[in-house]
């Protein structure tokens, strides 16, 4: 029987885990990712419960540098990388005889690197989707086992789009588990010469700029929106979170100042200015509660920075 070994994390990486126990798999031990500390969900803890309940070795982590010593001793016929963020060295993915395979939020060899979905979304993509690939020494740029293309809506979220990889990337598992401990998986050379890097993000690359234009400043909060750490800006010193907006009916402004309050909508929000037009924002955050705008900006005189 086909010996497995997991290292993975977050939502995906759970359901990755699930779905190899009901495969039948055989897992000799599973690396949990750790979280950092401004992620909101701790999916770590319910993995580790998980393993606990299904007799699964288990060790929390952020990386599996320097523990060749202790997979050898596993001896892995088989690799499966989910929800990982860290590079897996070329010492470990050298090991297997099945080698390691791996999932990526993004069709490769495009958007390779951190934050894939949350770079498409931000970047006004009309599709991401789902890679499974094998591991190789470079990053994300090893051979093609399958893929699954996403349409990506123009009001859709960061998190609408990971919930859909994550069903994109069970349906994957579920396919192409047997050829791949059978030997007989495809595997695809990526064409090099198409591929674009993503470089990592930190909650205060969020911070919103009013002088870019709608359509960019809508799709950063697409991107960022909850339970991401969300685009943000400031009022009179105090922090606000923006968690969702609207492309209003442009109109022309030949007198515009970027973050001034345009108008208040009852029911329905606040329009902001842009560098070219307006935003109707109709959800946000102040210190971890959700607040209608309509509730909490009062004066057209208001701007946020």
């Amino acid at each position: 029987m086909i010996k497995v070994l997991f290292i993975g994390g977050r939502d995906k990486g759970f359901n990755c885990l699930k779905q190899l126990v009901n495969l039948k798999a055989k897992i000799l031990a599973s690396y949990i990712l750790q979280e950092d500390d401004h992620e909101l969900e701790k999916i770590s803890l319910e993995m580790e419960e998980f393993c606990k309940r299904f007799k699964i070795p288990y060790k929390l982590s952020k990386t599996v540098k320097g523990q060749k010593e202790r997979i050898l001793q596993l001896e892995p016929d088989l690799v499966i990388v989910s929800g990982w963020r860290t590079i897996i060295p070329a010492d470990i993915i050298s090991l297997p005889k099945y080698g390691c395979i791996a999932f990526h939020e993004s069709l490769l060899p495009k958007y390779r690197g951190f934050a894939p979905i949350n770079w498409a979304v931000i970047n006004g993509e009309k599709y991401s989707g789902v890679t499974l690939f094998y591991l190789d020494s470079g990053i994300d740029s090893g051979d093609i086992i399958d893929q699954i293309k996403i349409p990506i809506g123009t009001e859709e979220t960061a998190y609408d789009i990971y919930n859909k990889t994550i069903e994109a990337s069970m349906l994957l598992l579920r396919k192409c588990y047997l050829p791949i401990i059978q030997g007989k998986a495809p595997r695809r050379k990526q064409d090099h010469s198409k591929a674009t890097y993503l470089c990592a993000r930190t909650p205060e690359n969020g911070k919103i700029d009013w002088s870019l234009s709608t359509a960019n400043i809508h799709n950063l909060i697409r991107g960022l929106s909850h339970p991401f750490p969300g685009a943000y800006c400031f009022l009179k010193e105090k922090k606000i979170l923006i968690q969702r907006s609207e492309i209003p009916k442009q109109v022309k402004w030949d007198g515009s100042i970027p973050g001034r309050i345009a108008s208040i909508v009852q029911g329905k929000g606040v329009e902001v200015l842009t560098g070219d037009g307006s935003i109707l924002i109709t959800s946000i955050e102040i210190d971890k509660k959700i607040y209608n705008p309509v509730d909490y900006f009062k004066s057209i005189k208001d701007r946020l920075v």
